[in-house]
């Protein structure tokens, strides 16, 4: 459905902006929830750490906060890593190639990320895994911090959604090929109701859920691993 590890992977961070309304405002919102929590001194789980946005976001001004980002896309890993090189702290920052349910760290982490991943997740035990994997890594007590697209595919809700989307790509100067191509893969993604997507974080064992940011088809909360 997407190739990270093909051009889309390349242009992903020239697109996404573009492809977001309020792309980086998400990350400040994140980082703004991150630090009403965490100490001077934390480790972060950040799930598709993709092209390391997290790391330029949430590094620089914490030097002693650490970073173990997971990634299925080699290409992805690579520009991040090249990202933690470029800002000078890459002794801070630990990526694998992978999922989360498969990584080893003894351990638990501060506080995880899961930042526009949980849609490209199949709703068919997948997506509970990956939450679950995240709870069984974090402290109790520790903030996840989860944004993804919701919807139900044909809905009303979901098609004046996707209408006003496309029609903000058009304003924003995207071109027609790129806008097709977008709204295409949107509309084969497995995105569920928020309402389910709520009903996975309970089950995969965070509470105190709290929605903090809106943008189209995209949600953000934040949750406390119980």
């Amino acid at each position: 459905m997407v190739d990270f590890d093909g051009e889309y992977g390349q242009e992903y961070e020239q697109q996404i902006k573009k492809l977001i309304p309020t792309y980086d405002q998400l990350f400040d919102m994140c980082y703004a929830f991150l630090k009403t929590t965490l100490e001077d001194s934390a480790r972060l789980l950040v799930v598709g750490v993709g092209g390391g946005k997290e790391l330029s976001a949430f590094g620089p001004p914490n030097p002693k906060w650490t970073f173990t980002g997971v990634d299925p896309s080699g290409q992805m890993l690579e520009i991040a890593k090249k990202r933690a090189e470029s800002l000078g702290f890459e002794d801070r920052v630990s990526l694998y190639k992978g999922i989360v349910e498969e990584l080893v760290d003894a351990e638990p982490f501060d506080a995880a990320t899961c930042l526009l991943v949980l849609h490209f997740i199949p709703d068919d035990g997948s997506k509970l895994s990956i939450l679950k994997g995240i709870a069984k890594r974090l402290k109790p007590e520790a903030p996840l911090i989860l944004a993804c697209m919701v919807g139900e595919h044909g809905s009303p809700e979901h098609s004046r959604q996707m209408a006003a989307l496309s029609k903000h790509r058009e304003l924003v100067g995207l071109s027609p090929e790129i806008i097709g191509c977008g709204m295409k893969r949107m509309g084969a993604t497995p995105i569920v109701p928020e309402s389910r997507v709520l009903d996975l974080l309970q089950t995969a064992g965070f509470g105190n859920v709290l929605t903090f940011y809106g943008s189209y088809l995209l949600r953000g909360w934040v949750a406390t691993k119980m």
